[in-house]
């Protein structure tokens, strides 16, 4: 798997590629992928950061489950050990 993200005016844009090896008459690779928008124009830069990691986790499986005891939570609220 190989995610890229790319810093847009708006926001950014996630690709995550997918390859794929078939048998095609000149033996080149199929390359798939998938494009995610995030939008942060108005948002603060610890905001963004949360969306975009919140897409990254959602692309690798982690999805917010309403019924679920234990879902992921990005957030900054923690001190340093030196803090």
């Amino acid at each position: 798997m190989k995610i890229k993200i790319e810093e847009v005016y708006n926001g950014y844009v996630i690709t995550d590629y997918v390859w794929e090896n078939t048998n095609t008459e000149d033996g080149t690779k199929i390359i798939e992928e998938e494009i995610y928008v995030v939008e942060t124009e108005d948002l603060t830069e610890e905001e963004s950061y949360i969306k975009i990691l919140e897409a990254i986790a959602d692309k690798l499986g982690y999805t917010y489950d309403k019924f679920s005891k234990n879902n992921l939570n990005i957030k900054f609220d923690k001190k340093g050990h030196k803090a």
